[in-house]
This record gives C-alpha cells, sequence and structure tokens, in this order.
C-alpha cells in the first residue's frame, strides 16, 4: 500500500530557475557584472565578500573590483548587511548580504534565504545560469 506522503508533486520544481554550484551574477543597478558566486544550499544566510570601509555612519564603502559602492546598511541589524538587487539565470531579485571583509578576491555566497523558491542548484554543473 502506497503512502500518500510518498508521492512527490513535480510542479513545485517546473518554476525554478536550475543553475549550477558556482556562477556568475550581476548586480545590474551598480554595473558590476560577472562577480563569482558560490551557490551553497547548506548556508542559511548570504554572504558578501569584499573589502568594506565605513563612510559615514549608516553607510559602507564597498570594492568589488569593478569600482566601489557606496552602500546604506540595513536598519536595525546587528550584522553588516545591505540589500542588492541580483541577477542570475536571468531572474532578478532584492536579497540581503552580509558583508564580510576580505583582502582577497571579492565573491558572493547565496545561501538558503537568496536561493529557495527561485533556483534549483544542481551540484554536478557550475557556469548554468550565469549572467553574461
Amino acid at each position: 500500500m502506497e503512502d500518500e506522503h510518498d508521492e512527490i508533486d513535480d510542479s513545485l520544481w517546473t518554476d525554478l530557475v536550475t543553475v549550477g554550484w558556482m556562477e556568475r551574477v550581476a548586480f545590474p543597478e551598480w554595473g558590476v557584472q560577472d562577480l563569482k558566486t558560490w551557490c551553497a544550499t547548506s548556508r542559511e544566510t548570504s554572504q558578501l565578500h569584499g573589502e568594506i570601509r565605513q563612510v559615514a555612519p549608516g553607510r559602507i564603502a564597498l570594492s568589488l573590483g569593478q569600482g566601489e559602492l557606496d552602500l546604506p546598511l540595513v536598519p536595525d541589524t546587528e550584522a553588516l548587511e545591505v540589500e542588492l538587487v541580483v541577477l542570475l539565470g536571468g531572474l532578478r531579485f532584492p536579497t540581503k548580504l552580509t558583508l564580510v571583509a576580505t583582502s582577497g578576491p571579492p565573491h558572493l555566497v547565496l545561501g538558503r534565504d537568496a536561493l529557495a523558491g527561485r533556483f534549483l542548484v544542481d551540484p554536478s554543473r557550475s557556469w548554468v545560469g550565469s549572467s553574461n
């Protein structure tokens, strides 16, 4: 006898954009293109790694190797967070990103907060939905 919970509703996956475990994204409102990105379903939140410095109370300067962005911080949060529109796989969406200061190459880690309900991550592939 088949349990009703054993049935999988495939319609849940039909509207999702498939991406690989590694991609390149854009921040179209800021002119940033081809930022190396890891799609990490094991992570709850998303992080943006780059050179950062405070320019004024509540504002941060972020260098991603393509100029410097002057961004407002998300108010009333413990972490350094910004909200940016991301372009990946032809889909534009706003997401909150925790800033991580690094002296290495800038990169983005998209966690479940940004991926869930939008993307299906294929861990065997990379560069599937990269913005070019």
